[in-house]
């Protein structure tokens, strides 16, 4: 069988990362506006 390799993790376990951030608020919230118009065009549109 062929060795063994260790396995190391991209980010380490130590690491202290943060899950909400404003990048990740502002682009949550222009998501939603931008899926939340198409809905309801398509709504609209197939819909009457």
């Amino acid at each position: 069988m062929a060795e063994e390799k260790k396995f190391v993790p991209f980010v380490p376990s130590d690491s202290n990362m943060a899950e909400m951030t404003v990048r990740a608020l502002i682009l949550g919230l222009i998501m939603a506006v931008i899926l939340g118009a198409a809905n309801a065009y398509l709504v609209k549109k197939f819909i009457r």
